[in-house]
């Protein structure tokens, strides 16, 4: 009885699952709850369950970059630059990647420009199509920003002519621009030839004449007794083997002199046929030496004789005067560097201004002072006009270090 009561009590015991938990066990299960979970090269290498599915992430066709329409050239009330053969011409003779070239297309239609189509722009340009009063004066202030150097710049390229002060000069340049007119100057294609042609002349002149010197400082024909030096030299060296060459020459000239007047006249008419044949040639030379026939330079020649006749003498004291004042005036074209007086004396100030407060001014290089220069007048394009603005520099420069010494 007491095994069967044993045996029913072992039964009837709960699984050990189904226990009830204590505060210890649930204690321990927070804290493997709280455990961190292991890196991945901690993690046992085979895996079970299933993997987690990526999601698929879709390409979308991104939109094309809208292209900037060509440039719309409408027709102007003026011609073609294209038919005025200056412009062609300057527009030959300067890249399309030029910085000046860039300048002018900007003025002309408010951008810059791609390289492959700025000269054909530039061409087909015939003057303005809005005469509007806005429009005007945004283009009169955008060449009021610009440098007299970069005013005469676009003017040699539109071949306008241009004069007066800076604002003179804006208004002749928008005048043109308005509507283009032919200028009526002479061709700068022609003058570039006969300058070409007159170096080449003047080369070939002097080729010849040098050939000429040569030619004169060479042993002319040869005489009667040369000739019959040649005749016999090899029959008297036949006969005289051991005679030495001064020996040969005197046994030579001991013939000569004895032959008869007969004899002697055959080798002075070979010597003056040779004469004569020499004669013609320096001639037929002399004609090809000769210029051809130039309009132009002959009359220039005439205008210069007539101008030296015409002109009145001046005295000694007056010629050097006169020198003196044209040394004057270049000495202070070049001082200005091709600036305007009011933008000359801003850049000085500026530049002296550097130079002042700099204590170590040997160590200052001109290209220091000009990003001094850029930074005291960030308005101004320091960039294009570097070139003037550095002869400008070097000037100031060395007229501080003189007057500090």
């Amino acid at each position: 009885m007491t095994v069967s009561v044993v045996r029913s009590n072992i039964m009837a015991s709960p699984e050990e699952g189904d226990l009830p938990k204590t505060e210890d066990s649930k204690m321990g299960d927070e804290e493997t709850e709280e455990e961190p979970k292991l890196g991945l090269l901690q993690q046992d290498p085979v895996q079970t369950g299933k993997r987690a599915r990526k999601s698929t992430v879709r390409l979308a066709a991104e939109e094309p970059k809208k292209e900037k329409p060509p440039l719309e050239i409408k027709e102007g009330s003026g011609i073609e630059l294209g038919t005025l053969d200056n412009v062609c011409y300057n527009l030959e003779k300067i890249l399309a990647t030029d910085q000046n070239l860039k300048m002018v297309h900007n003025f002309l239609f408010g951008s810059q420009g791609k390289k492959t189509v700025i000269k054909k722009n530039i061409r087909k340009f015939s003057g303005f199509t809005d005469m509007s009063d806005a429009f005007l004066k945004k283009k009169q202030d955008w060449l009021g920003q610009k440098t007299v150097f970069q005013l005469k710049t676009i003017a040699e390229v539109l071949d306008v002519d241009i004069r007066g002060t800076k604002e003179d000069k804006i208004e002749q340049i928008l005048d043109f621009a308005k509507k283009p007119t032919d200028p009526g100057h002479s061709s700068i294609r022609e003058r570039v030839k006969k300058k070409t042609a007159k170096r080449k002349r003047a080369a070939s002149k002097k080729k010849k004449a040098t050939t000429k010197v040569s030619k004169a400082g060479a042993p002319s024909a040869k005489t009667p007794r040369q000739y019959f030096a040649l005749e016999i030299k090899n029959k008297v060296k036949a006969e005289n083997p051991d005679s030495s060459k001064e020996e040969l020459m005197r046994i030579i000239k001991d013939q000569y002199e004895a032959l008869s007047p007969e004899e002697m006249k055959k080798y002075e008419d070979m010597a003056a046929e040779a004469a004569k044949e020499e004669e013609d040639e320096d001639e037929d030379e002399s004609e090809e030496d000769e210029p051809e026939d130039d309009d132009d330079d002959s009359d220039y020649e005439e205008k210069k004789r007539t101008a030296k006749k015409k002109a009145p003498k001046k005295s000694a004291a007056k010629v050097e005067s006169d020198e003196d004042e044209d040394e004057d005036e270049d000495s202070d074209e070049e001082d200005m560097c091709g600036f305007e007086k009011s933008e000359f004396e801003e850049f000085k100030a500026g530049i002296l201004d550097i130079l002042g407060k700099e204590s170590d001014v040997d160590s200052l290089t001109p290209k220091m002072i000009l990003a001094g220069l850029g930074d005291k007048f960030p308005d101004k394009d320091i960039q294009a006009i570097k070139v003037p603005l550095k002869k400008l520099i070097k000037e100031q420069f060395t007229k501080f270090i003189n007057a500090r010494t």
